[in-house]
């Protein structure tokens, strides 16, 4: 007896396997699809359903499948549709619930993943050292020698300046100006003029390197003058060394600059020595690469 229960068990088993393998969705591809009562041409029609239903199938006969839908009463029953008017769709993953109308099912739905929080902004990547930057100086100079400043007092200088990194916040600074004044000589009261080529080279520490790079430098100075009045002309060369300060500016690849500059230069056209140094204030702009 025990044998025979088992047979059955195994045997009911393998039949609900058999017959849930053979279920299939069927999606309706025309605008209204004829349900018969018998898997026929000429059968009665019970019910049309409407393109994009959703049907479910335990078998097929021949060229038509058998679904259950309801009928105007909203009774559930049996009815057979044309392969012809439908699509086969995966496999039902679930048998719906006792007592809904087949076809009512709806195509599962793969559930939407949970929105992801967006990743917060990138961290501000740091702009890289410019390798160069070519400068046009305009700047008011104030020299520091007592007989200079008596003579010929303070006066524009016009300049350039090339830049060149070497490494990491270091620059070679290269700048050369002029500048020209006109004074009067203290002891005739003639007119004299004095012509200054100043020129300098600096080594330069940036100390930043984003839009804003403050700076300090120091290195040699040197300048070419020539001095004209009725005494006659005199003219040379002076050297001496220089220190700046300033801060450099750009905006893609344009730049501006402030400096504050002071140079030392000493002179000796006669037998005394004087001086051609002072302080410079001095605004540039250019392009920085």
């Amino acid at each position: 007896m025990r044998k025979i229960i088992v047979f059955l068990a195994v045997s009911i088993i393998a039949a609900v396997g058999l017959r849930a393998q053979e279920t299939k969705m069927l999606k309706v591809k025309v605008q209204a699809a004829n349900v018969r009562a018998e898997p026929d041409m000429t059968s009665a029609i019970v019910k049309q359903v409407n393109l994009g239903t959703m049907l479910e199938s335990r078998q097929k006969i021949g060229d038509w499948f058998e679904i259950m839908v309801t009928d105007e009463s909203g009774a559930t029953i049996s009815g057979y549709i044309n392969s012809s008017v439908v699509d086969v769709v995966n496999a039902v993953a679930a048998k719906p619930a006792a007592g809904v109308p087949q076809a009512a099912v709806v195509s599962p739905v793969a559930a939407k993943p949970a929105p992801q929080p967006s990743p917060p902004p990138a961290a501000g990547i740091q702009r890289p050292r410019p390798s160069m930057m070519i400068l046009g100086r305009y700047g008011s100079f104030a020299p520091s020698d007592a007989i200079f400043k008596t003579i010929y007092g303070s006066g524009s200088v016009l300049g350039g300046e090339i830049r060149f990194r070497v490494a990491g916040g270091f620059y070679l600074s290269l700048e050369g100006g002029y500048f020209n004044k006109k004074g009067l000589l203290t002891v005739t009261q003639d007119e004299t003029t004095m012509t200054v080529y100043p020129i300098d080279a600096m080594l330069i520490f940036h100390a930043l390197s984003g839009s804003i790079m403050p700076y300090v430098g120091a290195g040699g100075a040197g300048c070419k003058y020539q001095e004209k009045n009725v005494i006659g002309t005199v003219d040379g060369w002076g050297y001496g060394f220089a220190v700046c300060g300033g801060l450099s500016a750009r905006l893609s690849f344009l730049g501006i600059d402030a400096r504050v500059k002071y140079t030392s230069i000493k002179i000796k056209p006669l037998e005394d020595e004087a001086g051609l140094g002072g302080l410079t204030l001095s605004l540039a702009a250019g392009f920085i690469f």
